[in-house]
């Protein structure tokens, strides 16, 4: 169903965008009115509103690496934040906050 899929980021007009992980850049352009900057990454497609990039379909990523910035048109991130979406395979939309939290991982004893 449509609607707002993702978290919005603290991010002003111009911020450097970062490569999340090792990727290929699968999209850079307009949808429905907004610049859209989307990085497929082990199956996932990472999506970046407003972003604009000089890198081509099919350029490589790598994790920490500057792949664009926040700019252009966005619906409701205009000059104040970043919407940042995650989806697996074409509509399986996943939660990025819960990809970026720290996790507590804690060994049990064996018997």
């Amino acid at each position: 169903m449509s609607g707002h899929r993702g978290m919005d980021l603290a991010a002003g007009e111009r911020d450097a965008l970062l490569a999340p992980g090792d990727g290929v850049v699968s999209f850079a352009g307009e949808v429905a009115g907004k610049q859209v900057v989307s990085i497929r990454h082990k199956g996932l497609t990472i999506t970046f509103e407003p972003a604009i990039t000089d890198l081509a379909v099919g350029a490589q990523v790598s994790r920490g690496r500057r792949f664009g910035e926040v700019g252009g048109r966005s619906d409701h991130c205009d000059g104040a934040c970043l919407h940042w979406g995650v989806r697996r395979g074409k509509d399986d939309y996943l939660d990025p906050e819960a990809m970026a939290s720290r996790r507590r991982i804690a060994l049990k004893p064996a018997q």
